[in-house]
């Protein structure tokens, strides 16, 4: 069976965007829940 480039530059354009979309997640930060509108005005 031959393995035709398309497939090979569809494997690493998926695999390039889901690395990317992984890493831009990293260093985020924040809460990590939708504060209440009660707790912000108490503020």
């Amino acid at each position: 069976m031959r393995f035709c480039w398309a497939n090979w530059v569809f494997i690493v354009v998926v695999a390039l965007l889901s690395l990317s979309s992984m890493l831009s997640s990293c260093g985020k930060t924040g809460d990590l829940y939708l504060p209440d509108n009660e707790s912000q005005q108490q503020k």
